[in-house]
């Protein structure tokens, strides 16, 4: 499997959280509509020793607003959680196989609140990892 597949399995999987946009690595925009998910390749790793798989790391970069206001803030915690109807580790947990596009997958971290800035804007935002195994 590669990026595209993939990267369309985590879509269907995050596209379970009700009013989150998502962003296959295919279908990048200049623009944002928010709140969004940006899913990105990460590192890849080749037919390792005695594995002709193809592992690899994806960025999900979750993006909510324009401004980092206190009201925003609080908004982007619910992503965080562990469950909940936003939850995007609830969200990739209910699927480890991404819709069929890798045999499994595992939300490795999430690497705090942040800025982002794409288009030239910046916006509030946090990231997390997902290791993947073809």
């Amino acid at each position: 499997m590669g990026v595209k597949t993939i990267g369309e399995g985590i879509k269907t999987r995050l596209k379970t959280i009700r009013g989150l946009r998502v962003y296959a690595p295919h279908q990048l925009k200049d623009a944002l509509e928010l709140p969004c998910a940006l899913i990105l390749p990460g590192e890849d790793i080749y037919a390792t020793t005695f594995d002709d798989g193809y592992d690899c790391i994806f960025r999900i970069v979750v993006c909510i607003s324009k401004q980092d206001t206190p009201s925003a803030f609080t908004g982007l915690l619910e992503y965080i959680e562990p469950t909940g109807a936003k939850s995007i580790f609830a969200a990739i947990d209910g699927d480890k196989t991404l819709n069929g596009s890798c045999s499994a997958s595992k939300l490795a971290r999430n690497l705090g609140v942040g800025g982002t800035m794409w288009g030239g804007i910046g916006y509030l935002s946090t990231e997390f990892e997902l290791q993947v195994w073809s």
